[in-house]
């Protein structure tokens, strides 16, 4: 049975009825039609952090609804800047900082390097214990999948090289309690239930986090991150038939007209087979962005030798965020920004403010099916009767639209 919108942003920790979920630092997938969110914090109104971890929350596409789903078997415990990824009919979460809740009074918080595993169909919950030396226990970590392989690069957290593997550790300037930047590479044999740290060419990206990780076809994209004091706007390319790194923009730290700023906790979706999208982040002055950029990309053998090309998008009034989600839309081809945070992060002076709906860019047209769709759902009353003529599973889509105002939708 779908939950009312209303009902679907309620929070756990005994929130009241109509109280509008808003999270940061949570992990967000598109899983064939529907759209899966898991984890991230919350802040209440004393900026006091609050975890989810026992619900996910499930967009399913034919139906225009969201649904607020409990899950069972091995739960992970309260985890924000994870890593998450989708192979075949599970959701995987890889890492990040972790709160647990020991004795029911004592947390215990800290970095993890644990894998887990939900089944998408039956909702349950495993953990997975791989064999093979296992990634450094860090948070804002990428991951992305190829052939049957979920990749894995970079990250805050414990500062200890795995024996034999050549991993560069900073420590940087302040204080983290022996906590770093890293520029892990490895990869989950999920076939064979095991972790390997393979052989590669090339020059890998310098450690950081919070960077941003995309695929097209073979090849993967990283984009900017954070290294010590520094957010970078480096782009690299990893060929993943020959584990060949290439750098393809190196950092700038002056102002280029042509291409995004350094930035930190920032999204890069994947919106075409030669393109993605940048959105937002956090910039080298601690200022939450609102641009969005798209990142042309020819083909892997002209990225040797041709520059990739960045283009500014005008989207207006739109709110800043920063370690939010981006998602592409199945049916409607938009992209959905989802949770985050609105102002600067790091100044402990000022309340955090998540943003207060999802935001939908429209990169490009939609299919008509879609539009012909939310048409017949405006004026549902008067076509009902015509309705009935065309396939049960248009008609299951326009009802569904004329039952909830999709241009509404929050988060």
């Amino acid at each position: 049975m779908g939950l009312g919108l209303e009902t679907y942003l309620c929070g756990c920790h005994g929130r009241a009825r109509g109280h509008r979920r808003k999270l940061a630092g949570h992990v967000a997938v598109t899983a064939q039609d529907r759209i899966v969110v898991w984890g991230g914090y919350e802040l209440d109104e004393q900026n006091q952090i609050n975890y989810a971890h026992r619900k996910v929350a499930m967009y399913t596409v034919a139906l225009a609804q969201w649904r607020y789903r409990v899950t069972h078997g091995q739960i992970p415990p309260g985890t924000c800047g994870a890593a998450a990824v989708v192979a075949g009919h599970h959701l995987f979460v890889l890492a990040g900082f972790q709160q647990d809740l020991v004795l029911d009074e004592l947390w215990i918080t800290g970095n993890t390097n644990a894998i887990y595993a939900l089944n998408l169909s039956s909702l349950l919950w495993s953990r997975i214990s791989p064999k093979g030396i296992p990634p450094i226990a860090a948070d804002k970590l990428t991951a992305w999948t190829f052939d049957h392989f979920i990749y894995v690069f970079g990250g805050f957290g414990e500062c200890h090289t795995p024996p034999g593997e050549s991993v560069e550790i900073v420590l940087g300037a302040e204080a983290h309690v022996n906590r770093g930047w890293n520029n892990q590479f490895l990869r989950y044999d999920v076939a064979l239930n095991q972790w390997e740290w393979p052989h590669y060419r090339g020059h890998k990206p310098s450690p950081r986090a919070a960077h941003a990780a995309i695929v097209v076809g073979s090849s993967a994209f990283i984009f900017g991150g954070r290294l010590d004091n520094t957010r970078l706007n480096d782009l690299y390319h990893c060929d993943l038939n020959s584990l060949t790194w290439t750098c393809l923009m190196t950092a700038s730290e002056n102002f280029d007209p042509t291409r995004p700023q350094g930035r930190s906790w920032h999204s890069l979706t994947v919106v075409s087979a030669t393109s993605a999208i940048l959105y937002g982040g956090y910039d080298n002055r601690n200022t939450p962005l609102s641009d969005c950029w798209r990142l042309d990309l020819s083909e892997p053998k002209s990225l040797q030798t041709s520059r990739p090309r960045w283009t500014r998008l005008a989207f207006a009034d739109r709110q800043p965020r920063l370690w939010h989600q981006a998602v592409l839309e199945p049916e409607s081809r938009q992209l959905w920004l989802l949770g985050g945070v609105v102002k600067d992060i790091l100044n402990q002076h000022e309340l955090n403010q998540h943003p207060d709906k999802i935001d939908k860019l429209v990169i490009e047209a939609s299919p008509l099916k879609y539009l012909a769709a939310v048409t017949c759902a405006k004026h549902y009353e008067r076509l009902k009767r015509d309705l009935e003529f065309i396939p049960k599973s248009l008609q299951a889509s326009v009802k569904s639209k004329a039952a909830i105002d999709v241009s509404h939708l929050e988060f």
